[in-house]
This record gives C-alpha cells, sequence and structure tokens, in this order.
C-alpha cells in the first residue's frame, strides 16, 4: 500500500508540473465572419469533422437519423436526437453538396461516430460500440471504399482495445488518425458529461497500435474533439483547462513522439467565443477552416497573409488518376518514396471506379519517385519527383498503363507476377533482406500490399511463405534466421488479416550458389505465394 500511495503521489506530481510549465498563447482576432453551413446542417448535432487533405471530401457524425435503424434515445436543444450515424458531402464547383448517409456494412443500430477520412478518401476510420466490440477490435474500425461500395469492416485491434479493455472507459469524443496512418488521438474518459482526456496511439512497422498512453497537454479539465492535421504531425483540439474565452475554446499544439507535445496556442476570436468551441479542422492549402460551434458546422476562409502559426509545417498534396489506355480506371496501389533514404513517406490506393487518388506529404526537397503497384498482374510503374522551392503546394500527376507495352517483365527486382490464371491465380514474390537481418525494408513493404490486396478481394486463397539465408555462419543459426525472416513477412499479413502458411529453410534450399557476395545476397530472401482458389 505504501508503493501504492508513493507511486500515485509522484504520478500526480508530474502531471501539475506539465500542466504549470506549458502556457497557452492567443493569436491575435482573425478579420473573418464565419457563417454557418445550411447545406450540411440539421437540427440535430452535426459534430466530430473530417476532410480529406485535398479539401474534396467532408465527413461528420450527425444525429438526425432519417435512417431505417435509426432510433431516437436522447434530445438536443429540446428536439429527438437520433443514434449517430457516418454522413459525408463532396465538394462540387466549390459548393458543398447535399450530405449522404453511409450505409451497411459501416451505420448500424449501435450508434457510429467520429469518422476519420484516409488522405487517398479510400479508407474510413469510425467508432462504434457494437455488442461484440471487445472480440471484434473495436471500439475503433476502419472500412474500405471499393468503387462506390464501403466493405469489409475491421477492428483497429491490439493496444487499442487492450487499452479500452483495461481502462474501462466508455465514453469517447474525438478520434483523429494522421494522413500518413502512423498516429491516432483520441478523447475518452468513464462518462460523456464528464472530463476527457487526449491519448495517442503510434502505429509500427508491423501494422501493429500501441497503448495509448495520455498526453502532457490533457489537464484536470476536459479535452476533446481532435483533428490531426496535413503534415501529420499537427494537433487541433478543444479544450476549457488552458483558460480562454469561455467553455471549450480550440487550441493548436504539435505531436513531438511519445506522449509529449510542442507549444501551445489558442487559435483567437472569432473560432473561439463564451460558447462551446470545438471540431476545428483546416484545409491548408486553400486556407479554409471548418469548426463546430453549439452542434452546427461553421466555414471561413483565412485569406491571404495568414498567421503560419494557426497551420501545420508545409505539405504537397498529390492528386492524379491511374487509367488503363483504351479501357478505363484501375484500382492500384501508389507508394511515395524518398530516393535518398527508400523510405515510404505517404501511400494511396487509386479508386477502381474513377482511378482517382489523393496522398498528402511533408514538404521535403529532395529527389523522390511515384511508384504504382498494380493487383491486375501488370508490372509497376515509376515517375520521377522533384520538390524544391518552386513546387506548388498542390500537384496532379496521373499515370496510364498500357496493355500492349507491358509484356516484358522488369528487371530491376522481383515484382508480383500472375503466373497462372486457371482454374486458380496465383502471384509470387521474393522479399530480400540485409546481411543478418529480419527486416522488411519498406520498398519490398509496397510490393506486398499489392498481394496483401489481392488476397483480400479473394473468397478462398493459400498464402505460403518460406524463408531461406545464404551459408555464413552455422546451419543452426540460419535456420533460426530463415524462421524469424518468415515470421517477420508473415507478421505483416498478420496485420492485414491475413493467415499464412510458414516454412522455413535455413541454408539448404539455395536459389543460386553461394559463390559471391551477388549471389549471397540473392539467398537471403523469403519465397511469397499466394494462389486464389
Amino acid at each position: 500500500m505504501r508503493i501504492l500511495y508513493f507511486t500515485l503521489i509522484f504520478f500526480c506530481s508530474i502531471q501539475i508540473w506539465a500542466q504549470d510549465t506549458k502556457k497557452a498563447i492567443t493569436l491575435p482576432d482573425w478579420p473573418v465572419k464565419p457563417t454557418a453551413l445550411s447545406s450540411l446542417n440539421s437540427p440535430q448535432r452535426d459534430i466530430n469533422l473530417s476532410i480529406t487533405p485535398n479539401g474534396r471530401f467532408l465527413y461528420f457524425m450527425s444525429g438526425r437519423g432519417q435512417q431505417a435503424w435509426s432510433q431516437s434515445s436522447t434530445s438536443y436543444k429540446g428536439r429527438p436526437e437520433f443514434d449517430g450515424d457516418i454522413w459525408f458531402a463532396e465538394k462540387k464547383n466549390g459548393q458543398w453538396a447535399a450530405p449522404k448517409c453511409l450505409q451497411a456494412p459501416i451505420n448500424t443500430h449501435s450508434g457510429e461516430d467520429e469518422p476519420n477520412i484516409s488522405a487517398d478518401g479510400q479508407t474510413v476510420y469510425f467508432q462504434s460500440w457494437r455488442d461484440d466490440w471487445a472480440v471484434t477490435g473495436g471500439p475503433y474500425y476502419k472500412a474500405e471504399l471499393r468503387g462506390e461500395q464501403w466493405e469489409n469492416p475491421r477492428g483497429l485491434g491490439t493496444g487499442i482495445t487492450r487499452f479500452f479493455r483495461g481502462t474501462g472507459f466508455t465514453a469517447t469524443d474525438g478520434m483523429s488518425i494522421s494522413p500518413n496512418g502512423r498516429v491516432m488521438v483520441v478523447a475518452c474518459g468513464r462518462v460523456y458529461d464528464g472530463p476527457m482526456d487526449l491519448f495517442v496511439s503510434w502505429k509500427n512497422e508491423e501494422g501493429v497500435w500501441s497503448v495509448p498512453e495520455r498526453l502532457d497537454v490533457s489537464t484536470r479539465g476536459d479535452e476533446r474533439s481532435v483533428f490531426i492535421g496535413a503534415d501529420s504531425k499537427t494537433l487541433y483540439f478543444a479544450s476549457d483547462g488552458w483558460g480562454g474565452f469561455g467553455k471549450l475554446d480550440i487550441f493548436k499544439t504539435t505531436l513531438e513522439g511519445g506522449a509529449t507535445t510542442g507549444e501551445l496556442i489558442n487559435i483567437g476570436k472569432p473560432f473561439n467565443t463564451p460558447n462551446e468551441d470545438y471540431g476545428f479542422i483546416l484545409d491548408a492549402p486553400r486556407n479554409d477552416v471548418y469548426f463546430v460551434q453549439e452542434g452546427d458546422i461553421y466555414y471561413a476562409n483565412l485569406g491571404n497573409n495568414v498567421d503560419a502559426r494557426i497551420k501545420p509545417e508545409a505539405v504537397v498534396i498529390i492528386n492524379g488518376t491511374v487509367r488503363e489506355k483504351g479501357k478505363g480506371p484501375l484500382e492500384s496501389n501508389l507508394f511515395f518514396r524518398f530516393d535518398e533514404t527508400d523510405d515510404i513517406l505517404s501511400k494511396a490506393r487509386s479508386n477502381g471506379l474513377s482511378g482517382e487518388y489523393s496522398m498528402s506529404l511533408p514538404r521535403y526537397p529532395g529527389e523522390y519517385t511515384l511508384r504504382v503497384n498494380f493487383v491486375e498482374g501488370y508490372p509497376s510503374i515509376e515517375k520521377k519527383v522533384i520538390i524544391d522551392e518552386n513546387t506548388p503546394e498542390v500537384l496532379e500527376i496521373s499515370f496510364e498503363v498500357d496493355p500492349a507495352a507491358t509484356n516484358e517483365p522488369e528487371a530491376e527486382k522481383p515484382k508480383p507476377v500472375v503466373v497462372a490464371k486457371t482454374p486458380s491465380q496465383s502471384m509470387s514474390y521474393i522479399v530480400l533482406f540485409a546481411f543478418d537481418q529480419a527486416v522488411i525494408n519498406e520498398s519490398s513493404r509496397a510490393d506486398l500490399f499489392a498481394i496483401a490486396e489481392a488476397a483480400k478481394k479473394a473468397s478462398n486463397y493459400t498464402l505460403t511463405i518460406i524463408g531461406h539465408t545464404d551459408d555464413a555462419g552455422s546451419s543452426d543459426y540460419n535456420q533460426k534466421l530463415s524462421e524469424r525472416r518468415a515470421k517477420a513477412v508473415a507478421d505483416f499479413f498478420a496485420s492485414q488479416g491475413l493467415s499464412a502458411k510458414i516454412a522455413a529453410k535455413g541454408e539448404s534450399v539455395p536459389a543460386v550458389a553461394n559463390d559471391s557476395d551477388g549471389n549471397k545476397a540473392k539467398n537471403r530472401r523469403v519465397e511469397v505465394v499466394l494462389e486464389v482458389l
């Protein structure tokens, strides 16, 4: 008991110290007049906003009902409020079209909330306290857009589910996942009407989410309604614990790793008032801001000469299409790679119905490669991209694959190749590893995504993974190394919700003779074979 008492005192002292030493600065008043978006708002609450970095799609939660499953379980401003659903609107010719409700399997009678749309617009994350959330990886899920249909909702699971199981938190009010897909921030507490704190989770290279940690910007007051900016680092949130103009005010900070945040900024009037102000999101390239006051969505344009302190770090937005010559749009996976380090900085998926894609990435000068991987058997294609001080904030880069020009295989490294189409389809790939290593590099990871996408589409498949080594070292050591390599690849597919058969051959089955450094490098490999039945 003494140890527990000391721990609690120490923990509380750390939290008080962190809050007492961080002070919020307030930006000067903005010379703009926000307007309510009547085309989006309803008599019920319309909250928890998310926007794609290209500013085209806006997602939000609405209590307006109007669906077959809608049930009125509460009230807002004296009017019945229905179980929440996820709605979205598309901007066409500069105007927001009438919003639409996402249908099953996303929205249900359970009440869905806190939508977060990915940078490419092809994945939506959302919250749902479904009856089986604890065993399906909830309460946060993601679903993928195939053409016009949302499908395959899956729980984020791992550390996220363990956190909610372990803490007993059953109330949330705001979640955001960064455009690069690696950071999640959620506002949660024990009861909805009580104070909430902000928690952050980080996704590792294997796609596993860490158990969320309490961000140091949390107070003994109330923090809610989060949004991560286009740079995947800037965090906007609402709080009544840092002072301000009234109830909840909107603040900006930066995620600095772990549970640490940077400078704290109150974004000022007219976005903050004596009322409840929250739900702030920013379309940085166009200086458009959206936020919520008393349950309604408001809009303002910041104009020119914007105070840079309100914005994320500079980014580049890339939009485009992927098409097959003479036919039409293609679904594909796109990867933006920094040539100097071979790191993948951004990923996207083009829509199979429209061929459109979009991605957001930090604006770092240098030479890059934008690569397109096809699920349908075409070789990958690439374009070189140079980012410098003259690069515009928005780039348009499109691809067209010519079936007549895809007969020759690429020579630079193995790619997924269709080797048989009837009665089944196989895809094979070789993952190469550095000497004495079992870590998948980013370039290979990009190709494995193509195989994963093909497996997800299949009604029945077998995935086989076989690990190998060169002949350096003892045979016992090499056997264990090949097992680690095979497991690393299997773990990647497991993070995509896929199972695999695993085998490890050590040095016993070389692809080529181990008679040179170049040949040894070819033997440090894992074979991946997907058979679609």
